[in-house]
């Protein structure tokens, strides 16, 4: 009988960079070759995961010769605070990079106080 093996995806951790702006944190996170529909963000209690699955083909009538990128798994979490607005993260996938624009709850926003002259 035949053996079927299963090949397992490699786990990477993909580089990530959080910047804290007045009103909401910007995530970018390196996802090289990651499909968008594998894509994916969740919040779970105080958990951010994301996962993401790549593919590197090799296109026709071309031959490897070295390679660093191999079809992997894509996985990182992160505690987050509860002091984020978690109903209107925006998350966008351009060229190999996710964004996410995480606003900060209301209460931490920066307020401006008007002063009355007398």
């Amino acid at each position: 009988m035949a053996e079927v093996v299963k090949h397992e995806l490699k786990t990477v951790t993909p580089a990530i960079d959080i910047i804290e702006k007045e009103n909401h944190y910007i995530m970018i996170a390196d996802l090289p070759g990651a499909r968008e529909d594998s894509i994916d963000v969740t919040i779970n209690r105080d958990i951010l995961t994301i996962t993401a699955e790549a593919d590197f083909d090799i296109p026709e009538k071309m031959t490897e010769i070295y390679a660093e990128y191999k079809p992997c798994r894509y996985h990182r979490t992160f505690r987050v605070l509860d002091e984020i607005d978690r109903d209107n993260i925006k998350a966008s996938y351009q060229n190999g990079v996710l964004s996410l624009v995480i606003p900060k709850a209301d209460h931490l926003k920066v307020k401006k106080i008007a002063i009355e002259a007398k």
